[in-house]
């Protein structure tokens, strides 16, 4: 079995943590590679792999089993995308403050790699966003894959947005609000959830669509199914509209032009151990103070 090793690099002490994982990795008798874009860098900073635990992508993508993302939610977000859509399942080893797609907690490093190498464990099929801004002549630009969510809305926080829903063509309503978000089951412990929205259980293929602070009486979330589609238009009056895509990336579309956003039709596997519960796991997280080491 070979598993690649993808860290982040802004993480403080990310070099003593990186060589934690080999260690234990090499515990439990599992090859691995790091992709030598990270090189220089961890060559700067002291961290010298033999040469060949090096690889190029295209060997990455070629020989590895499973990716094993060294961080945060973010990073784990990431590098699912660097490596969709090749079907090689993600894990993450958790380093940030909660890290609800982490499954792997540092003190639980040799237990779960040795679950791995045995193949106690199983995937879930998690659904991703597929967005695109359409002309009026016809033209469609594709945005990059979400796996949390596409927020639509104005490009300065706290500034009212009139956007007008369809679903399946199917006018639905016009929202003054903060702008929508259209989330997976992935993101609906993000964003989607401090505005209100249910929790979707991860390997379920549908999707939220929520308002942020309507200015609406009735504006309730709506649960939809991976076949629908959703389109995001705008009066004349509001001229321009922005996508943002996972909090990272986001796109402007005028006046005239459609925003679309459906289900992508390739899922990306993410390994849950066996022995785990996602709700058991999640409400415990999410009544965690991240500042409780401050107080």
């Amino acid at each position: 079995m070979l598993v690649g090793i993808f860290p982040n690099l802004s993480k403080e002490n990310i070099v003593r943590y990186v060589d934690e994982l080999c260690r234990h990795l090499d515990a439990a008798d599992i090859d691995y590679r790091m992709w030598d874009r990270y090189r220089a860098e961890m060559d700067e900073r002291g961290y010298h792999f033999a040469g060949e635990r090096w690889a190029s992508w295209d060997e990455l993508i070629d020989r590895m089993d499973m990716a094993i993302s060294l961080g945060g939610d973010g990073t784990l977000i990431s590098v699912a995308k660097q490596i969709f859509p090749t079907r090689v399942p993600i894990v993450g080893v958790n380093l940030g403050d909660l890290g609800f797609l982490n499954v792997i907690e540092r003190n639980t490093l040799d237990e779960r790699l040795q679950k791995i190498k045995s193949g106690a464990y199983h995937l879930v099929e998690r659904t991703v966003l597929d967005a695109a801004i359409l002309t009026r002549e016809g033209e469609k630009n594709q945005l990059p894959m979400a796996v949390n969510e596409v927020v639509v809305g104005r490009s300065k926080p706290g500034k009212m947005a009139r956007l007008r829903l369809y679903i399946n063509n199917v006018y639905v309503e016009e929202y003054p609000a903060d702008g929508i978000i259209i989330a997976t089951a992935t993101g609906s412990t993000g964003y989607a959830l401090s505005c209100g929205g249910p929790i979707l259980y991860p390997g379920l293929d549908s999707l939220l669509v929520i308002p942020v602070c309507p200015h609406l009486l009735q504006s309730a979330p709506l649960l939809i199914g991976r076949q629908d589609e959703v389109m995001i238009t705008m009066p004349e009056r509001e001229k321009q509209l922005y996508a943002s895509i996972d909090g990272n990336e986001s796109f402007h579309f005028n006046y005239g032009r459609r925003l679309m956003i459906r289900a992508h039709e390739q899922t990306i596997p993410f390994v849950q151990f066996n022995d785990q519960n996602f709700f058991q796991s999640l409400f415990p997280k999410l009544s965690k103070s991240i500042y409780h080491d401050h107080l």
